[in-house]
């Protein structure tokens, strides 16, 4: 495997699931919380997809346009195997770094 392309999906790995931390943290959106551990895994899902396959999305607001590219059927089908590997890296970080300092924080509960 191209040591660039771990390299990548593992920093992908890390904002994406920092960004789920702050999320929930800042109550940015009202439904996902520290409680909400179903929710929060389809999310880490999703996110795992898309910085896996590549799909890239841009919103004019102006015109009220949202574009979205990089859906080809062969991108998402070769995607599959890197949104496995793509969520692997998001759990590995969440269950290696993030829920133990959390329980640290919380006095080990």
């Amino acid at each position: 495997m191209d040591t660039n392309i771990v390299g990548s999906q593992l920093a992908a790995s890390i904002l994406v699931v920092y960004g789920l931390q702050l999320i929930k943290r800042d109550r940015m959106i009202p439904w996902v919380d520290e409680t909400t551990k179903r929710a929060n895994r389809w999310i880490a899902a999703v996110l795992a997809l898309i910085a896996a396959v590549g799909i890239h999305f841009e919103f004019d607001a102006a015109a009220g346009v949202l574009t979205v590219t990089g859906l080809t059927a062969t991108g998402l089908l070769h995607g599959a195997w890197q949104w496995f590997t793509q969520w692997a890296y998001q759990q590995a970080v969440w269950d290696g770094i993030v829920q133990p300092a959390d329980r640290r924080r919380n006095g080990g509960t």
